[in-house]
């Protein structure tokens, strides 16, 4: 059995968890894997009456690993970091900052367990990398929040090389009644409406970034039991809708995977080189974004541009090679500052009074 395989049935369960907590995510991801060719997918999608038979299916597909190309890779890495990230870091209170350092770690572990399947499989090796860039200097973190800039680089069979620039603005959601997620933050510049974190994300979405909030299944005070996977929900969306800053998590959600596939293989915003894409980055990073992280294959011309903009702030490198320290280092700060009273206090979420929100 490969390491990919074992890892399989968790991944599994966090996908069905998530899809039954909110169907939307099910058919938001129906929608993009049947548009990459995953047959129970195109099948739920031709005739909806054929869930209950191609349900299962459904998940042991949506989480098979191919091999195909980068971008299979990839959706499979970002699912095991997923499930991975809910089970081991969404349960215990943890502030957004943190919670967007451990998610970038679970990736980065996710990728380095994936090499390390291929390798002792006996497969072609997987150059996928990941750099990061942090940006939390002079206390950034308490005027953007959790904020990520996330690089995606990757040739797959559909698309050829294709570069994706997307913002995600992290928030905590474990709302105890109906879906509802309080995106308001103050701070001294914004006393009143609290949008101003919105408001950002809608200029980098008019600079031509792919621009999301990113839901991460926490609570301000209180234990999740059974986290669910990381959800987004594009600014497009929340802007349309009456409610903004009262974000409905049971409608036009998704999980993360799924949401970089179907912007891959749409190309949306998409640049098909590193120098097309070096002024959004230049952008993004005087838009005070706290991470800047890019997945690519394409390591020296990555770190080569990288380093225009993180010897700026902070020194850039590859975090692959110690991405289990850095995810230990953040564990540690995210359970000295959880009162374990909570646990008695309120043993599951749905008990919990409060949205959850991030503050």
């Amino acid at each position: 059995m490969t390491n990919e395989d074992a890892e399989t049935p968790m991944i599994t369960e966090k996908f069905d968890q998530t899809f039954r907590r909110y169907p939307v995510t099910f058919r938001s991801a129906v929608e993009v894997h049947a548009l990459a060719g995953r047959e129970s997918a195109i099948a739920i999608r031709r005739d909806p009456t054929s869930i209950a038979d191609q349900y299962r299916k459904f998940l042991s597909e949506i989480v098979k690993l191919s091999g195909r190309d980068e971008l299979d890779y990839l959706v499979f890495a970002l699912s095991l970091a997923m499930a991975n990230f809910a089970e081991r870091h969404s349960k215990a209170p943890t502030r957004e900052e943190v919670l967007v350092g451990l998610f970038r770690g679970a990736i980065s572990q996710a990728i380095t367990d994936l090499k390390r399947g291929l390798k002792r499989s006996g497969k072609d090796p997987l150059l996928l990398e990941i750099f990061a860039a942090d940006l939390n200097i002079k206390s950034r973190e308490k005027k953007t929040g959790g904020d990520i800039a996330l690089i995606v680089d990757v040739c797959n069979q559909k698309t050829g090389r294709t570069i994706i620039p997307i913002c995600f603005q992290a928030k905590r959601a474990a709302p105890s009644g109906g879906a509802s997620v309080d995106i308001r933050r103050f701070n001294k510049s914004d006393p009143v409406r609290g949008d101003h974190q919105l408001k950002s994300l809608k200029s980098f979405a008019e600079e031509g970034a792919n621009c999301a909030y990113l839901f991460f299944n926490n609570h301000t005070d209180f234990r999740v039991d059974t986290p669910i996977l990381p959800l987004v929900k594009a600014v497009d969306d929340i802007v349309g809708s009456d409610h903004p800053l009262d974000v409905d998590l049971a409608v036009e959600t998704i999980d993360v995977a799924s949401f970089i596939l179907h912007l891959v293989n749409n190309r949306k915003n998409a640049a098909s080189s590193i120098g097309e894409l070096e002024p959004m980055l230049a952008k993004l990073v005087e838009g005070d974004v706290s991470h800047l992280v890019v997945l690519s294959s394409e390591s020296q011309a990555w770190e080569k541009s990288l380093e225009k903009f993180g010897t700026k702030y902070t020194t850039v490198s590859r975090s692959t090679s110690n991405a289990g320290f850095a995810e230990l280092e953040l564990a540690f700060e995210a359970a000295n500052s959880y009162d374990l009273r909570h646990d008695a206090e309120a043993p599951g979420y749905h008990h919990a009074p409060g949205s959850g929100n991030g503050g």
